[in-house]
Order: structure tokens, then C-alpha cells, then sequence
């Protein structure tokens, strides 16, 4: 049972209200004070065990390891206890108590019990499946709370993403030196060799953005750290030179060690979901020099739930070029767009058996003409659009998987959707 009250303590004689959104549970014939989202978890697990224990059947279809199970709408998922699914939590952080049709549909979920009788569910990979059960009004208010008034939105700089043409329009030649100055290298050593196989962007001083596949599916490999500030790998300073005599060069590159690694917790390398993660540097690297400056994130409103449809985004990294070989120098090619729904179809036609499922918070992109390959794992897809009053390159995707082979026609790399995860990023930086 759950009851709403406000929490009081008494002082010297004296009520003191204390938390006034807490609620008190009524949890295995104990009274405890909980926050509303505790209560509807320890409600709707109650609601379960109950229907079990008088004959019911779960709903939820799961592997007996445990390992994977299908959601009502055929998704793909992980059969786990409720306290560690965030989209159920998302939807449980509701007023309560739970309206009744919300609680039949959650019911659904439902996998089986642990030995300590909590109750599983079938947790979609896809954090977004069940936001339609979440009320307007909480929706709304989640999402200017939980994003555009983080507190930790001010560790992302706003001095970021510039087209720096002071230093890159030279005798009216666009260079590459430092067009780009986000982009990192992740360095792995495998035996004796040293070498980089994923890429990543500045976000602030302390953290570059990735992809979860980077920094967890490491095989036989040791991830060393981070490398910024680079433009040809196979060069200890980098220079331009546009006419004889005439040339420019950066400071040399800044290599960084890693202090931890946060690959996203849902991230699932068989489906491929929640491909994104962040790496925190052991100490803040240099970025008030023109080859080091971070990238922009989408942390306004109108850069968020954008439709990309048939847009031109560009991909940057040393990637595989057509001639099966990793590029010394910084790349780039512009992509279109492709439609979510279309590139459903492609994936599903490729490789009919794959589990891989494609959804919003991933793009798709490429696939006629130029396209990111396995270089690029983890590196940017980006956009060039105002920001803060002012042309910015803004990062909309981060580079997940795709074909083996670049440029293939009509299949499109695919891209974990930055603005999706924004809270997420949010949460797990820090000074």
C-alpha cells in the first residue's frame, strides 16, 4: 500500500516539514519513505507477485540465460530487475498512484522473479519504447528540467564548434589544418604495437565523446588514451604549406591518459543500442589553441528532435578510404540523410537474422558515393547551424557501424543520435 504525505520530523516541540515529496510505503508490512518512482516500483512489483502467485503467466518472452528477451512489440531486450531498467523507471517516475491502463501495459513487460522475489522485466535497449506511456504534462516538464537546466550544462563550453576563417581562409584557400580541431584518437595497444582505431570529440577539457563500442569491446587490446590536437598521424608537427615559402603550422599534438571510461549502461553490442560513451582524461588537456577546441553540443532546444531527412551532415576522421587502407591525414565527407523507416528496410534485406534493430535515437547516413568506415568508429556526424546566435559546427551523431566496405550503394552507416542522450551526458560529467 501507498500513501502521499509530506514528511515531518518534530524539533523542540515543533513540526518540521523536511522533504515534501517524499511518500511513505507501506513495503512487506514495513513503513518506509521513499521518493513517488520507489513507491510505484515497490506498487507495481506487489501487483505482479500477486498475479503470479494465483496461476497468472508473465507476458514477457526471455531466454533462459537471461541474456536477451523480446519485448510485447517484438523488440529486443534484457530480462533484468525493474530497479535497473530506466525506461520502466522513466515511466514510473509518474504521479501515482499509476493509472490503471499504464500498470496493464507494464505488466506486459514482466519476465520473472529473482530468488530474492523481485520482479524482472524484459528492459528495451531502445530507451525511448515506452515514452508514449509517459503523461504530456511529465514529459514536458522532464525534459526542460532534465536537460536546458542541468546543473552541469555549464560544464559544457559555449565557446565551441567555430569555423575559425581568421586562421583558415589563406590566399582564399580553405585549409584542413584546423578545421576540425574536436576531433581525438583513441590509442590501443595490442602486444608490442601501438595503434588508433577509434576516434572521438572534445566536449570540454576534461571529456571526449565516443562510441560505448570503443571503449568496451576491446578483445586482446589495452586502451592507452587519447590523442588531440592531430591532423597527419605520420607527422610530429603538422604544417600547411599553400604556396613556396608560405605555410602555417600547429602546435604539436597532446597526448592525455584516461582516468575512467563511462560506456552508457544499456549499450548492447549484439543490437548495437545505446552506442555511446564518454571518456574522462586524467587532466584537462590545452583547449585555447587553434587545433584544440571542443565541439557543440545540442544542448538548446531548437537543435534538439530535428528531422534530418535528405540532409547533407558531414563525417571527419582517418578512417578506411576506397582504397582499403586508414587515411594519415584528417578526412571529411558530406552524407545524406537517410529516412529512419527506409533504413529499416535496407538493414533488414542485408541481414535478415541480425538482431540489429534501428530506431530514433539512431541516424543513418552515406551509402552512395562516401561514407564513415571502421576508422571512424566513434567520431562525429555534424552540423552547421546557428548557434547562440552564431554559425557552429553542432554534433548530431556519433559514428556506430555500418558496411565493411565504404561507400557501398544504399547502405547507410548508422549514427547513435547525440540530442537523445543528452541527459545522459549531462549526468555522468563533473569538474
Amino acid at each position: 500500500m501507498i500513501k502521499t504525505t509530506e514528511v515531518t520530523r518534530i524539533e523542540s516541540g515543533h513540526s518540521v516539514k523536511v522533504i515534501p515529496m517524499m511518500h511513505y510505503c507501506i513495503h512487506r508490512f514495513k513503513v518506509k519513505f521513499f521518493h513517488k518512482m520507489k513507491c510505484n516500483a515497490f506498487e507495481f512489483e506487489e501487483m505482479l507477485l500477486e498475479k503470479k502467485t494465483r496461476g497468472q503467466p508473465g507476458y514477457g518472452k526471455w531466454a533462459i540465460d537471461d541474456r536477451g528477451c523480446r519485448t510485447p512489440n517484438e523488440g529486443v531486450g534484457d530480462c533484468i530487475p525493474i530497479a535497473r531498467c530506466q525506461p520502466i523507471l522513466n515511466v514510473l517516475l509518474q504521479s501515482f498512484p499509476l493509472p490503471e491502463h499504464i500498470a496493464e501495459e507494464l505488466q506486459l513487460y514482466s519476465c520473472g522473479v529473482t530468488e530474492t522475489r523481485r520482479v524482472k522485466v524484459c528492459c528495451p535497449y531502445d530507451v525511448d519504447t515506452l515514452n508514449y506511456l509517459i503523461l504530456p504534462s511529465t514529459r514536458t516538464q522532464a525534459s526542460k528540467n532534465s536537460v536546458f537546466n542541468h546543473t552541469n550544462l555549464a560544464l559544457l563550453p559555449q565557446e565551441c564548434g567555430f569555423l575559425q576563417s581568421s586562421i583558415k581562409i589563406i590566399h582564399g584557400q580553405l585549409t584542413d589544418l584546423f578545421e576540425f580541431p574536436w576531433m581525438a584518437l583513441l590509442s590501443y595497444r595490442k602486444g608490442n604495437e601501438i595503434d588508433f582505431r577509434c576516434a572521438g570529440t572534445i566536449i570540454n577539457d576534461r571529456y571526449i565523446l565516443t562510441a560505448a563500442h570503443c571503449i568496451t569491446e576491446l578483445g586482446k587490446t589495452t586502451l592507452l588514451g587519447v590523442r588531440v590536437g592531430e591532423y597527419n598521424i605520420s607527422s610530429p608537427t603538422d604544417c600547411v604549406e599553400y604556396l613556396p615559402g608560405d605555410k602555417i603550422c600547429a602546435e604539436q599534438y597532446q597526448d592525455a591518459f584516461i582516468e575512467k571510461v563511462i560506456p552508457h549502461p544499456q549499450y548492447n553490442s549484439t543490437t548495437q543500442a545505446n552506442d555511446i560513451g564518454l571518456v574522462r582524461l586524467a587532466f584537462p588537456v590545452n583547449t585555447s589553441i587553434d587545433s584544440v577546441q571542443p565541439i557543440c553540443l545540442p544542448t538548446i532546444e531548437a537543435l534538439t528532435n530535428l528531422v534530418f531527412d535528405n540532409d547533407k551532415l558531414t563525417v571527419t576522421g582517418w578512417g578506411f578510404t576506397e582504397k582499403a587502407k586508414k587515411s594519415e591525414v584528417l578526412l571529411k565527407v558530406d552524407v545524406s540523410v537517410m529516412k529512419t523507416e527506409d533504413c529499416q528496410q535496407v538493414y533488414k534485406r542485408a541481414a535478415p537474422k541480425s538482431l540489429v534493430e534501428i530506431g530514433a535515437n539512431q541516424i543513418c547516413a552515406g551509402g552512395v558515393g562516401g561514407d564513415s568506415c571502421g576508422g571512424d568508429s566513434g567520431g562525429p556526424l555534424q552540423k552547421f547551424a546557428e548557434h547562440f546566435g552564431e554559425l557552429r559546427y553542432i554534433q548530431q551523431g556519433i559514428v556506430s557501424f555500418g558496411t565493411k566496405f565504404c561507400g557501398m550503394t544504399d547502405i547507410p552507416g548508422v549514427y547513435t543520435r547525440v540530442d537523445r542522450y543528452m541527459e545522459w551526458i549531462l549526468d555522468n560529467i563533473e569538474p
